[in-house]
């Protein structure tokens, strides 16, 4: 009969790598889930007749957005039901949340419930972005907060 063969000890790189990798993977996990956390929501509801509640989408291109330059906001919106929320106008209205200066815009429309307009932050921080829809006489309000980041 033959000898089973001695068990080899790992090496301690390999303890290492068994170690070090859980570490790396935990710590992006957890790296991921703080940022999540900290990014504002960029969807909000908003009551526009004859729609209901309209479902209001704002995206920065570039994002997050920068402190110079121009940045192109998209406004989606989305009825319930699937049905197509159709308006008249988009405008908004955008300034730094510590401070009391104001500025002003209308989106144009680029497709079937899809605005964009151009922004100029002029400094990093949060700024509030409110966008209004008009649709047959009525209107609705949101509110968003966009962080703006320094040009690298």
């Amino acid at each position: 009969m033959s000898q089973p063969k001695p068990r080899r000890k790992l090496s301690p790189a390999t303890i290492l790598t068994l170690l070090v990798i859980p570490v790396v993977i935990i710590g992006t996990g957890w790296t991921m889930w703080q940022q999540l956390q900290t990014t504002p929501t960029r969807q909000a509801g908003v009551q526009l007749p004859p729609y209901g509640i309209v479902t209001v989408q704002l995206t920065t291109d570039p994002f997050p957005a920068l402190a110079t330059g121009t940045v192109q906001i998209t406004v989606r919106l989305q009825a319930p039901g699937g049905r197509t929320a159709q308006v008249e106008r988009v405008t908004y209205t955008y300034g730094p949340e510590d401070g009391n200066e104001e500025f002003q815009g209308q989106a144009q429309a680029a497709g079937l419930e899809t605005f964009q307009g151009p922004l100029r932050f002029t400094r990093v921080g949060d700024w509030w972005v409110k966008v209004r829809l008009e649709h047959q006489g009525n209107s609705g309000e949101v509110e968003f907060t966009v962080p703006v980041k320094p040009a690298l």
